[in-house]
């Protein structure tokens, strides 16, 4: 009950406050019911940015106070010049250029004029004026000291104001929302021989520090009626050079906010400077003369560049005025302003446009973090800054120090170049130093220098003192080399700074044996490694840094056998793009376990060449395409060895896309002993074999291996060669064999729309048909000579044979078609070790059908067989 009655009194309170209020107005004679009206007040978000101080931003985010005033205005009288005060002033703190004021109680059905003016003062003191003097609000005047002198100093973006006055009539409880500007026009006098002075005159003609001396300036501002008074003559303080970047030679000096006549509408008015002086001081000295300015424009949101060769010749200036403050980046001073902002306050900056720097991106402070978003856009730096040696002269992008930390983030374009052609030096995209740490996640990296033919040393990314460097992304190059190579990478002899490399692509680089470090030095973290990517840019080619134990996003561009070799034994490469004709001389190549590798030949030809080659995918897949794989120097005569050039092991994949492969001995075998499963895939190829085509390894039990061939070609003394439990799918292929066609003596198959051609023709034809019917077939392909030979005879290869063939040729040609078959079948007696035969009526046999055991355990079309000649040619 205590609370509730407590809340009731402040209630009344505030009822109470209200109605005298309304009583002091026009005699009581308000009329109306009083509504609650919520009220905001916005900054320009990027108020054309075109300064830069030392210490401030200058894009209107140092505005951290605004006072509002409301004034009734009685009826008919929207226009009134004395207006009514309603209530108290009221001072709120901006936060993201944005103030928030206490909801307002208004009487409905009138009208109200909103002034506004926002300012810097201390955090602490909101109320506390700092540079303007608002006590007779709505007049802001500058601020006097004691004894009547106004205290201004120029290159101050805390002196940055912002001010609104608006009509707006009340109907009912609303939500008003009021955009603010500024009253000033920007001065910004800037010198155009900055980087053209020589350097044994560099310390008497370039300034450290101006001041500025102003006549008749207005100084205060009838915020209601926009309307600038005053007649002042302001001397500045000295105060340094501003550190605002330019492009070329070009310095800006200073920037100063003046108060300028309000601009209406059909009519541009102006204030015209009709003389001021610039004096030029370095080491506390005036060391040239003033340079006095006459008859220069400010007009009130628009900026007044103020040019020339101020330093030397002073042969006249260039003036332009620009309205960019009240409209978005005019040009990429703006952007450059905000991310000074950003670098200065710290904090994170995504770019929108392209910036052009003069001189470092300078991050310094004890616990300062700054986030650089590159989102698609260039930070670049061409300026050659002379160092102390005049044959020296330097570039950098980013210089951290101190305790700072910086990322870069997202993909664009980071440069360090000169084009001084007599001009030794560093160029750095990123200097660190002290202990501070820059994290790389992302960008284009590159330094070069128009000297000595590109050949200097040039330290990319450095590592200085106790700074540490993590890259985890990006590209890095250097355009520039010495005779020990590409300094991409370096870290400072003998410091304790580190680099540590957990991604990115490194080009003529590697970062795993740096050779900018003595000894040379790995640079890549624990648990990561480098892949060559590409042999080219020569000498050294391209690198990528991968965590061990995931793959590659990016092909890698085999130009050399060797980068073929690394690649394909890289569990982390998972394309491989053969640049051009490679000969492959390694004997045996193993993917790693896990790998799927696909191999894009692009037309050239791989030629192994080794005696005994062979490529083994076992648990991991391997896929070649389109181009030619030979192996020329696998023997098979007189040794009679037979040599797989490709080999599928358990858990294995092989497939073979657009491929024309031709060996001397074996072509692809099957390993034994797979239980697991293997996969086995050829489309649209040619497989030419000394020995064979496809063949299977029965030395030890093995199942779960599926073959699948499609419009593909076989040619070899014996194409196809399954001798275990396999599934074979074959679909649109044609097989060409002299001793064999297809053997099949285990497994399923399952034939459709082929062909299985058998042309035999050694002298010894017309005794081959009837070399086993004596005797057992023996191992691999020493069994019964045929187009087609199907099933087992003897105690191995115990096991069940299928073959369904759907509009296919079986057919034997050439010299000894009236010896022998085009289909041959023995099957074994065990249960369900069988043969069964299924063919439809599309399919041909052009030659005889010969069941050797007399159809036992056979079964053709789900009949008992019977021996028979075949059908007839067309």
């Amino acid at each position: 009950m205590k609370t509730k009655f407590y809340i009731m009194l402040a209630a009344a309170a505030l009822l109470l406050l209200t109605s005298c209020q309304r009583d002091e107005l026009q005699g009581g004679s308000i009329s109306g019911e009083e509504v609650s009206v919520s009220i905001s007040a916005t900054m320009p978000i990027d108020g054309g940015a075109v300064v830069k101080s030392d210490t401030e931003p200058g894009d209107g985010s140092l505005a951290n106070r605004c006072i509002m005033q409301i004034y009734y205005l009685p009826d008919g009288e929207s226009g009134s010049a004395d207006p009514i005060p309603y209530g108290d002033r009221v001072t709120v703190a901006v936060s993201g250029r944005k103030a928030l004021f206490p909801d307002q109680r208004l009487v409905s059905g009138h009208d109200y004029r909103f002034v506004f003016w926002a300012d810097h003062v201390s955090a602490k003191a909101l109320a506390q004026d700092l540079h303007y003097d608002t006590e007779e609000f709505p007049i802001v005047s500058f601020k006097e000291e004691e004894g009547g002198t106004l205290s201004y100093s120029s290159n101050d973006d805390t002196r940055d104001a912002f001010f609104a006055a608006e009509v707006r009539n009340i109907s009912g409880p609303s939500s008003l929302s009021f955009d603010l500007k500024r009253p000033f026009g920007q001065l910004n006098i800037i010198t155009t021989d900055w980087g053209v002075i020589p350097g044994d005159v560099v310390d008497q003609l370039r300034p450290s520090n101006v001041r500025l001396d102003f006549k008749s300036l207005p100084n205060s501002i009838d915020l209601v009626s926009g309307d600038v008074t005053g007649d002042v003559d302001i001397i500045s303080e000295v105060v340094e050079v501003s550190q605002v970047p330019l492009n070329g030679d070009s310095k800006q000096l200073s920037f100063d906010y003046i108060f300028a006549p309000y601009e209406e509408e059909g009519e541009e008015q102006q204030l015209v400077l009709n003389e001021f002086k610039m004096h030029f001081y370095n080491g506390g000295q005036e060391t040239i003369s003033a340079y006095t300015f006459q008859n220069i424009p400010v007009r009130r949101n628009y900026r007044t560049n103020v040019s020339g060769n101020l330093l030397t010749d002073r042969a006249g200036i260039d003036v332009e005025v620009v309205p960019d403050f009240n409209e978005p980046d005019m040009d990429k001073d703006a952007e450059l302003m905000k991310l000074l902002a950003a670098i200065e306050n710290g904090g994170e900056y995504t770019l929108q446009d392209d910036i052009e720097i003069t001189e470092p991106l300078v991050i310094d402070g004890e616990s300062k973090k700054v986030t650089v978003k590159l989102n698609g856009f260039d930070i670049i730096n061409t300026t050659s800054v002379p160092d102390t040696d005049s044959r020296y002269g330097n570039t950098t992008v980013f210089q951290v120090s101190g305790r700072s930390i910086l990322n870069i983030e997202g993909e664009g374009n980071v440069h360090a170049i000169s084009s001084e052609q007599n001009q030794d030096g560093y160029r750095m995209a990123v200097y660190a130093l002290g202990n501070a740490t820059v994290n790389i996640k992302g960008g284009n990296f590159f330094n070069d220098q128009d000297f000595n033919n590109h050949v200097a040393q040039l330290d990319l990314i450095y590592a200085d003192q106790n700074a540490v460097i993590n890259i985890y992304g990006g590209r890095f190059e250097s355009g520039s080399s010495n005779s020990s190579g590409y300094w991409v990478l370096n870290r400072k002899d003998d410091s304790k700074a580190a680099i540590n490399v957990y991604g990115g692509t490194f080009v003529n680089f590697d970062p795993s044996s740096s050779m900018t470090e003595n000894p040379v030095e790995n640079f890549v973290a624990e648990g990561y490694s480098t892949v060559k990517v590409s042999d080219e840019p020569e000498p050294n080619g391209t690198y990528v840094v991968v965590k061990d134990g995931e793959q590659l996003n990016v092909p890698v561009e085999a130009g050399t056998p060797e980068t073929f070799v690394q690649a394909l034994a890289s569990a982390a490469v998972s394309e491989i793009s053969v640049e051009s004709n490679l000969s492959i001389t390694e004997a045996a190549l193993a993917l790693e376990e896990g790998a799927e590798v696909e191999v894009n030949l692009n037309g050239h030809t791989l030629t192994f060449s080794s005696a005994s080659a062979s490529v083994v995918a076992a648990n991991a897949s391997l896929t070649l395409s389109d181009g030619t794989v030979k192996a020329e120097s696998l023997p098979y005569e007189p040794a009679g060895q037979v040599y797989d050039l490709l080999i599928l092991g358990e858990g294995g994949s092989i497939t073979l896309q657009n491929v024309d492969l031709e060996t001397s001995n074996s072509a692809i075998g099957v390993n034994s002993g797979i239980t697991g499963g293997a996969s086995l895939v050829v489309r649209n190829s040619k497989i030419s074999g000394a020995v064979y085509s496809i063949s299977t390894n029965a030395s030890k039990p093995t199942q779960n291996v599926r073959i699948s061939l499609e419009d593909s070609e076989f040619d070899s003394p014996t194409p196809l060669l399954i001798n275990i439990p396999c599934e074979l799918e074959m679909t649109g292929c044609t097989v060409n064999g002299d001793f064999y066609g297809l053997i099949m003596r285990g497994g399923n198959a399952e034939v459709t729309d082929s062909r299985i051609t058998l042309n035999y023709t050694d002298n010894d034809g017309g005794t081959v048909g009837s070399a086993f019917d004596n005797m057992d077939w023996q191992s691999g392909n020493i069994v019964n000579v045929a187009a087609l030979t199907v099933g087992n005879k003897g105690d191995g290869y115990q096991y069940p044979t299928s073959i369904a063939l759907h509009n296919t040729v079986v057919e034997i040609v050439g010299p000894y078609v009236e010896y022998l078959p085009a289909m041959y079948v023995w099957a074994n007696q065990g249960d369900g070790l069988g043969v069964t035969i299924t063919y439809d009526e599309d399919t041909k046999f052009y030659g005889d059908r010969i069941y050797g055991n007399s159809g036992a355990n056979i079964t053709v079309n789900g009949t008992d067989p019977v021996s028979d000649e075949g059908d007839q040619r067309p």
